[in-house]
């Protein structure tokens, strides 16, 4: 019997199918920083069959739900829980426990800072971790609502240029790679995929994306 209509899910996986043949994505992201779609969908076709692909809370994880395509692998996410900060943790977690796996955390530069002391973690434990940080220097769900429910009345959510991530990968002697336009993404995703040591990765993206 087949496994889906065994535990009752074909009914759901129908829906999903629905909503994905009828939905029209309309969003138009910024042609002068990176494109977060982009971003993920890139990383996903360059990264091993089996590899696991961490993803934290906000919207890099809306991102990565709508453009990961996933292989032989896994995804890692809270779903709707919003347990921000989750990516590093889990996937120092899943390294560990598959330590032959390729495995990348996908995370804001939001939710990095609520669990960026984790890389002390890493190091303890001498996991070679590979983080990549989705920057746009907000709270971006956060301001996401408040630019559609409060008529762009921003409270709390804007984080600046810091902190300066290039010091933090250096105090954790990490590699660090950083890229600000789509024309390198690729370039750049291969070096930090196929660096030996541990490694962060910056990417900008557009506040308003």
């Amino acid at each position: 019997m087949d496994a889906d209509i065994r535990t009752g899910s074909q009914e759901w996986i129908d829906e999903l199918e629905e909503i994905k043949r009828t939905t029209v994505d309309t969003r138009v992201f910024s042609e002068d920083l990176v494109n977060p779609n982009l971003l993920v969908q890139m990383l996903s076709e360059k990264m091993e069959d089996d590899a696991i692909y961490v993803a934290d809370v906000g919207q890099n994880q809306l991102w990565s739900a709508d453009n990961y395509v996933m292989k032989e692998g896994r995804f890692l996410t809270t779903g709707g829980m919003g347990t921000m900060g989750y990516s590093i943790p889990a996937a120092i977690g899943a390294m560990m426990a598959c330590p032959g796996k390729q495995t990348v955390a996908v995370t804001g530069d939001g939710a990095f800072q609520m669990s960026m002391n984790e890389l002390a973690t890493m190091r303890a434990n001498d996991v070679k971790l590979k983080v990549i940080i989705m920057k746009n220097d907000n709270l971006g769900l956060v301001r996401e609502y408040q630019h559609n429910l409060y008529d762009e009345h921003y409270m709390g959510v804007k984080l600046g240029e810091w902190p300066r991530y290039d010091k933090i990968a250096e105090a954790y002697d990490m590699s660090y790679y950083e890229c600000d336009s789509n024309g390198e993404l690729g370039s750049k995703l291969d070096a930090f995929l196929k660096d030996p040591e541990a490694g962060l990765m910056v990417c900008r993206v557009d506040e308003e994306d």
